[in-house]
């Protein structure tokens, strides 16, 4: 499939966050729609393949209408409902992640989303950990999209172990430690395919499940 084709989860950020702070909002934006769409087509087929993400910048009121498209869908198992799009606010930080698409079908409004210059001042406030289920190491030298995108796919790669509700621990490492972190049993480890920032290979991001998430099976 080319790349026009292809589905990719656009996930919309804004000024106005540090580096930090946005990052955190996209993958935990990117999260919960992957999580409570599991079995929507589009979620099937993009997860069967590359689960390609895109991070673009938005102006804030485009950001408001992107997150007003949002469309309630009742879950068959009786849970709570979830949403189309997901509007995913973290301190200073928002990010609006939707259901995968392929480009040709990005309307004017995603189409303003911006790539390049998607890199905000790193301030180091980022609350370490305090949740219990996962953990996203990404590598330091990224921009603020391409850490946004790795930090997403990392924790997506394991969305089928992980509740719902749950929210992940994030920590920005440097080359030497994400490679440690690669190697703990039942890590997650994303090598970028190197189209744009990075050499192809790249590790960079690296999901650890915590052993609270995954009680012994009886």
């Amino acid at each position: 499939m080319d790349a026009v084709n292809e589905l990719v989860q656009p996930i919309f950020v804004q000024r106005g966050a540090d580096h930090e702070e946005t990052v955190y909002a996209a993958m935990c934006a990117s999260f919960r729609l992957v999580k409570g769409n599991r079995d929507h087509p589009a979620v099937v087929e993009w997860m069967s393949g590359r689960f390609t993400k895109t991070v673009r910048r938005l102006k804030h009121r485009d950001m408001d209408v992107l997150a007003k498209r949002a469309k309630t869908v009742n879950r068959p198992d009786g849970d709570s409902p979830s949403f189309t799009v997901i509007d995913f606010r973290y301190e200073d930080a928002r990010a609006v992640a939707m259901l995968p698409t392929t480009y040709d079908e990005f309307d004017p409004i995603m189409k303003r989303g911006q790539v390049s210059g998607t890199d905000f001042e790193r301030t180091g406030t980022i609350d370490g950990d305090r949740y219990k289920w996962v953990t996203v190491f990404v590598l330091d030298s990224l921009t603020t999209g391409k850490a946004a995108a790795q930090a997403a796919h990392a924790i997506v790669a394991l969305v089928d172990r992980l509740p719902r509700h749950s929210l992940p621990n994030l920590h920005f490492v440097d080359a030497q430690t994400l490679a440690e972190k690669a190697g703990l049993d039942g890590a997650v480890a994303i090598n970028d395919a190197g189209l744009t920032e990075v050499e192809p290979g790249t590790l960079c991001a690296v999901g650890v499940p915590l052993e609270k998430a995954f009680p012994p099976l009886d």
